[in-house]
């Protein structure tokens, strides 16, 4: 059981508990939101071992040329967060 899962299963937070966080711009919130996430991860957080092949896959595909990398700007402008 993860440290995330075992607190979830005493108390699952909302928004409602935290009215100044409503009035943040939705910027604000997903800064927020990466601070926590941040926050929350460890380098002794459990990675399965399919993630770690999966992983390991994707980095030999990358590195041997038979999956191509793009831009950060052209990743945006494929999910559509700029023209």
């Amino acid at each position: 059981m993860t440290r995330l899962h075992t607190y979830a299963t005493f108390h699952t937070m909302t928004l409602a508990e935290f009215p100044a966080l409503q009035t943040l711009t939705s910027d604000e919130k997903m800064s927020l939101a990466d601070e926590l996430w941040i926050d929350a991860m460890s380098d002794d957080m459990p990675v399965s071992e399919e993630h770690k092949r999966l992983l390991d896959e994707r980095w030999h595909a990358y590195k041997s040329g038979k999956a191509k990398a793009i831009t950060l700007e052209e990743m945006e402008r494929r999910l559509g967060w700029k023209q």
